[in-house]
């Protein structure tokens, strides 16, 4: 069953994900970590979207019968979210999910990130430049499949020049 020259066999090779380090010495957050660490803070966002929905609107059929009350409702409460998920990030280079898992946004030095540089270049440029049509749409995919390299960076880390570590 287990001949080596079996070229059927199932693979005998590590996929578990090894610890890397940056070259300030601070280890990398996990990829898996990464991803459910931004799952969170979508949910959060959409939970936070769907209270003040509710909260303007004093049934379904009112909101059946008059859309813009999604829309401000909506509106609002994305505002909000970004407002709170904003300063968080200014301050401890974290959103709520980073703070729920542990890991934060550094400098690739190890150094604390400006505000600027982690909410500007981190967030709001590559929101901006995804919302592009058609080079937009494979942006956002190139920046999201460039975490698979060795330094765990996606594309929007090295534009603002971070790095995500465990704290």
């Amino acid at each position: 069953m287990s001949d080596p020259s079996n070229r059927y066999a199932a693979p005998k090779a590590s996929v578990q994900d090894p610890t890397v380090t940056s070259k300030s010495g601070l280890e990398y957050a996990s990829r898996g970590i990464r991803f459910v660490a931004a799952m969170v803070d979508g949910l959060i966002m959409m939970a936070v979207v769907l209270a003040g929905i509710l909260l303007i609107s004093h049934s379904f059929e009112d909101l059946a019968k008059d859309k813009s009350k999604i829309y401000l409702a909506a509106g609002i409460a994305v505002l909000i979210n970004l407002a709170i998920n904003a300063t968080l990030l200014a301050q401890r280079g974290q959103s709520i999910a980073k703070i729920l898992f542990k890991i934060r946004i550094l400098r690739a030095d190890g150094s604390k990130a400006s505000a600027l540089r982690v909410v500007g270049l981190r967030y709001v440029s590559p929101m901006l430049i995804g919302m592009v049509p058609l080079v937009g749409a494979l942006f956002s995919l190139v920046n999201q499949l460039l975490i698979f390299r060795p330094s765990r960076r996606c594309l929007h880390d090295d534009m603002a020049d971070t790095i995500v570590v465990k704290v």
